[in-house]
């Protein structure tokens, strides 16, 4: 669930602060709860996003993801 576009949603936008000498589990218990935060304050955007799957159905955490790869691409590109 984390990659480059990810990272860009979630440092480069401000969101966790930079700090080089943050270990993998610092990190990820700054990212996890600006995650659950995006996800609980937008609920019902997520759930409408969800329900837009014509495959499987998807969780909201997936739709996050799909979201925030399409918005870390789009963020670079402009950059």
């Amino acid at each position: 669930m984390y990659d480059k576009n990810i990272h860009v949603c979630y440092m480069r936008n401000g969101n966790i602060p930079r700090a080089k000498d943050h270990s993998w589990k610092d990190f990820s218990l700054l990212l996890l709860p600006a995650i659950r935060h995006d996800l609980a304050n937008q609920m019902d955007q997520w759930l409408e996003i969800a329900a837009l799957a014509s495959g499987p159905a998807i969780t909201l955490l997936r739709a996050l993801d799909v979201i925030g790869w399409h918005l870390g691409v789009q963020n670079q590109r402009t950059t």
